[in-house]
């Protein structure tokens, strides 16, 4: 547009009261915009986001607490509101904000993870926190009750810190805190170079090693060899507890409020195909099955008052 203005006479008379030099100025604002403003926006939005996720879990653990409801009250509130399209609204007023608690997130990783995978994968871009939530979980629970395998279980949490954790193995790192990794690197990091080797040698820059040809395999396959030399002291079947918490908590605060949001918008329609792993009726709104979910999970903590 500088270069426009200055050399087309048409622009004179615009030239009288904008300089061509002030298109230079507007370019300038608007790379400011985007570049200092809209991340500036979104940081406060995230703190904002947040807060409120907090707020509302501290809110859910107190009512949960003190709370005089019966299951049986829970399931009729439930049976009002759960029905067709028509009811979906009242639906999404009454259980919105409770949808958002820790409860509500650990009884989907539980029972399938599937949707929520997929969208942070697709969506958010995040889809090694799922994975990493579901795999730690399904590796706990196969704990085994003998020391004779112990071993084994040793071997399956390497490929577990392998394939999630480590900066040097895995594709996409989580992001664990400084003292969380060292943990983790300090009862699996020596056994994983014995097995794996320094697969990644710079991790300040970790993208900078091309194929030495197009077509290359960049990720080649692992070895399937065992590691049956001495197992560190600190490994038990709680390692990675605090992963999963700081995992966990980043997701709460994260990838799921947008799950939810989407899943509660009426944009919904056209892709609620895609998101059917809940039921195997998909033409339900997606919005009630996850409250008749979250109405079973209910039932257990009301149960406890």
């Amino acid at each position: 547009m500088f270069l426009i203005a200055s050399y087309v006479p048409a622009f004179a008379p615009i030239n009288v009261y904008f300089a061509p030099s002030q298109w230079i100025h507007l370019s300038i604002f608007m790379f400011e915009i985007f570049t200092v403003f809209v991340p500036v926006f979104e940081v406060i939005r995230l703190g904002i986001q947040k807060r409120r996720v907090a707020n509302l879990n501290a809110k859910w653990d107190a009512e949960s607490t003190t709370s005089t409801l019966t299951p049986g009250d829970w399931r009729k509130r439930s049976t009002i509101y759960i029905g067709g399209e028509k009811t979906r609204w009242t639906l999404d007023e009454e259980l919105g904000d409770r949808l958002l608690s820790m409860a509500a997130l650990e009884h989907v990783l539980h029972s399938n993870p599937g949707p929520l995978q997929e969208f942070s994968a697709l969506s958010d871009f995040s889809g090694e926190n799922i994975a990493f939530l579901t795999r730690a979980a399904s590796w706990k629970s196969s704990w085994p009750g003998t020391e004779d395998q112990r071993l084994e279980a040793y071997n399956r949490a390497l490929d577990v810190y392998a394939t999630f954790v480590s900066p040097r193995d895995a594709e996409f790192p989580l992001n664990l805190s400084s003292v969380g990794l060292r943990q983790l690197e300090a009862v699996f990091e020596k056994p994983t170079r014995i097995l794996y080797g320094e697969a990644r040698t710079d991790l300040a820059t970790p993208f900078a090693d091309e194929p030495p040809y197009p077509g290359a395999d960049s990720n080649p396959t692992r070895p399937t060899a065992q590691y049956t030399g001495e197992i560190p002291d600190g490994f038990g079947p709680d390692v990675f507890d605090a992963a999963i918490s700081h995992i966990k908590t980043l997701v709460l605060t994260n990838t799921w409020p947008k799950f939810i949001e989407e899943m509660q918008s009426p944009r919904r329609k056209s892709s609620e195909t895609s998101w059917s792993g809940f039921t195997a009726n998909s033409q339900s709104s997606l919005a009630s099955r996850l409250s008749k979910q979250l109405s079973k999970l209910m039932d257990p903590l009301l149960k406890k008052q």
